[in-house]
């Protein structure tokens, strides 16, 4: 064989090996790829596993179902002025509270405290106390979607909001169904505040009150005067 053509094979068989090579490592790269995928599904919780590995998935959030006060009828919308608020991010997004505080204190709401929240939350929830059920009314119509929670430990009017992971932006200010004459919408499937807590009282009751008091102011009015019973007896 000459010279020449053990070159040649030497040639081809370099080649080939340098196309097996290309396919080893293409397969290998896809399957690396793939496998990559699969993990980050797994770990995002979109993908399942067929066993409980303790560490791969993350925990889907689940909110606790609570009971929603209803606005008393011709409840107007509160100044943003008058509206102070913590807002605390219970969500996996970075730097998500102080954006919204800065936001909110753009549309003329003062800011309390802002920071992270112990409970994690799906659906961003805001937290009131039983005399500022008609604030959280309205600062919930700044959010899309929002949880308002009674919380009858607290004795001020500031409103809480937790920042909940599916939280994606405020309502554009220019689409805030809020107008300073118009009544605000209470919520469907709304209960009573004083059936949420013993300590606002029902309208029912206070009108007994009133009517007992009435009622008892008129007795004392209606009482015979016992000093002019006496001087009529003496005439």
């Amino acid at each position: 064989m000459s010279q020449e053509n053990i070159a040649r094979a030497r040639s081809i068989r370099r080649r080939r090996v340098r196309e097996r090579q290309a396919i080893v490592f293409g397969v290998l790269a896809a399957i690396l790829g793939i496998i990559g995928l699969w993990a980050i599904g797994v770990y995002n919780g979109a993908i399942a596993l067929p066993f409980d590995s303790g560490f791969s998935s993350k925990q889907k959030v689940v909110d606790p179902v609570t009971d929603v006060a209803c606005l008393p009828a011709k409840t107007m919308p509160v100044a943003a002025g008058k509206i102070k608020v913590n807002v605390l991010n219970a969500s996996e997004q970075g730097g998500v509270a102080a954006a919204v505080a800065k936001e909110l204190s753009n549309r003329g709401m003062k800011i309390g405290k802002t920071g992270n929240s112990t409970s994690p939350r799906m659906v961003t929830s805001i937290v009131y106390g039983p005399g500022a059920l008609s604030r959280a009314y309205t600062l919930a119509a700044h959010f899309q979607t929002s949880a308002i929670i009674l919380d009858d430990t607290i004795e001020n009017k500031t409103i809480t909001v937790n920042i909940g992971e599916s939280f994606s932006g405020l309502v554009a200010t220019e689409n805030v169904e809020l107008e300073a004459e118009t009544p605000m919408i209470t919520r469907e499937g709304c209960k009573d505040l004083w059936e949420l807590t013993d300590k606002v009282e029902a309208p029912e009751a206070k009108d007994e009150e009133e009517d007992t008091s009435t009622t008892d102011k008129g007795t004392e009015e209606n009482a015979p005067d016992d000093k002019a019973t006496e001087e009529d007896a003496g005439a």
